[in-house]
């Protein structure tokens, strides 16, 4: 019997990082051309780099665990254990959230209104593109111990 391709890696049409930097280069690029700044008030960097920081904190926490649990962190390769401790408690997806909520407050930081129109745009490739793969590999990986865990965690908050 052949193995099931989601048993053995999640099959991702699109690694989670080229997203984030395709959403940086592409705000980046149309507000140099169009540009649509984001003025909210006077330093308002304060607020942006403490949204950045707070959504590199679920990513830094969640690497963490992983690196513990003695699973792979890239998305390209198998999940070796199920993580449902820790940040896992309050979301399945801590790290893509952490990633929407930096954007944002890089959005903010540099003043970048396109930059913080990608923000639902990636949060909707990551859902379509990403998670769903992902979710099936855990799935066929962690049967009922990952349904159990779908069922009392949110997938973002």
């Amino acid at each position: 019997m052949a193995e099931n391709p989601d048993h053995a890696r999640p099959v991702l049409v699109l690694h989670p990082p080229v997203l984030g930097v395709a959403a940086l280069l592409a705000a980046w690029g149309l507000h140099t051309v169009f540009p649509l700044p984001l003025r909210l008030f006077t330093g308002q960097w304060v607020l942006g780099a403490v949204l950045a920081g707070l959504g590199a904190a679920p990513a830094v926490m969640a690497s963490v665990q992983f690196l513990r649990a003695g699973t792979n962190i890239p998305t390209y390769f198998p999940a070796t254990a199920l993580v449902t401790g820790g940040v896992y408690r309050i979301s399945r997806n801590p790290i893509y959230l952490g990633g929407l909520v930096a954007l944002a407050g890089l959005a903010i930081v540099f003043a970048n209104g396109w930059l913080l129109v990608t923000v639902p745009v990636v949060a909707v490739l990551l859902d379509r593109l990403v998670i769903g793969p992902e979710e099936r590999h855990l799935e066929a990986r962690f049967g009922e111990d990952y349904r159990a865990y779908r069922a009392r965690t949110r997938r973002w908050l």
